[in-house]
């Protein structure tokens, strides 16, 4: 009777070790889904604060956007303090988009969600203002982002020619 109960703890004991590894990996995986929720959730605020700053600076939008059906409309010329703020803007735009980049390799976001942030790039790079800024700033990048980058400016200069 005695090993009945020792054969009986000894599988409850077996049972017990493999729910908690079971919890252990649900609660690690809980804490993975937090962790790349925070980091989009952190990149969509300042994706948000970035595209208000153009609503509200629709002539730097102009400055960064030459080719939209606003830019055609408004028919105004190029103001040296606009494009200035524009840059500033772009720059700060390029950190933004190199952090959503870094979060999608190393799984802090879903790599899937880079590409909206792909498209947005691919907008920006009909921009001659974004080239120029970019060939001037290339060094403070990542070296596997500036080839990303390249990738883009190739994808969208070969769209053009067709």
């Amino acid at each position: 009777m005695t090993t009945d109960y020792f054969t009986f703890f000894t599988e409850l004991a077996d049972g017990a070790v493999v729910l908690s590894l079971l919890l252990l990996a649900y609660q690690i995986w809980l804490q993975r889904q937090d962790l790349r929720f925070s980091a989009t959730e952190g990149l969509m605020g300042d994706f948000s604060r970035m595209t208000l700053f153009l609503v509200d600076h629709p002539r730097v939008a102009r400055q960064i956007y030459p080719y939209s059906p606003d830019a055609a409309e408004s028919g105004q010329g190029s103001d040296p303090q606009d494009r200035q703020m524009a840059l500033y803007y772009l720059d700060s735009l390029l950190g933004l988009f190199e952090r959503a980049w870094l979060a999608s390799k190393h799984s802090k976001a879903r790599k899937e969600d880079w590409y909206g942030w792909r498209n947005w790039l691919k907008s920006l790079a009909k921009s001659t203002l974004f080239i120029d800024l970019l060939r001037a700033s290339e060094e403070q990048w990542d070296g596997k982002f500036r080839e990303e980058l390249e990738s883009i400016l190739k994808e969208v200069t070969a769209e053009a020619a067709k």
